[in-house]
């Protein structure tokens, strides 16, 4: 059977889009200093550590779009094929049950998330909003508070002068 590799290096999936067929595995490895991870619908690899791999292989065909749990802008998407129709007719193997299949890391790791669970692909959806997640109004509001006690602190020291 074959597969797909995916590099994680410099905070970034290489290839970031690949495909293949159902019952292929993508093998993911990370060669970044810090740890990474690819997570979807109805997968997830662990946290690799520099130089680490890890696999899953898919059994239903859809597009499976995934991120990096600790960067959620790094992004990917596998793209899974229906199996090729072998000549004689007896079919891919593929069992068609619904499940997305297995994967083991390298040091004999199951994913967790990987065995028994549903890999409900995606279907092509129109975003209707950003792609991350919307963390500017803690910000702004975190900003005034800021600039309120700095405010005040300066206030503070020159009633402070004025007792000298």
């Amino acid at each position: 059977m074959a597969s797909a590799g995916v590099t994680i290096h410099n905070f970034a999936f290489s290839p970031a889009n690949v495909t293949i067929r159902v019952g292929e595995s993508v093998t993911w490895t990370n060669t970044d200093s810090v740890v990474h991870n690819a997570a979807g619908q109805g997968f997830r690899i662990p946290l690799l550590q520099k130089g680490r791999s890890a696999s899953f292989t898919f059994t239903r065909p859809g597009v499976y779009r995934y991120h990096c749990e600790p960067h959620p802008f790094m992004r990917g998407t596998v793209t899974v094929l229906a199996a090729a129709a072998s000549p004689q007719g007896s079919g891919s193997g593929a069992t068609g049950r619904g499940r997305a299949g297995g994967g083991a890391a390298s040091g004999g790791q199951a994913p967790r998330g990987a065995v028994g669970g549903s890999a409900g692909p995606s279907q092509p959806q129109a975003r209707s909003g950003p792609s991350l997640p919307a963390t500017g109004a803690a910000a702004g509001v975190l900003a005034l508070v800021g600039a309120g006690l700095l405010g005040g602190g300066l206030g503070i020291r020159r009633s402070a002068r004025r007792f000298e």
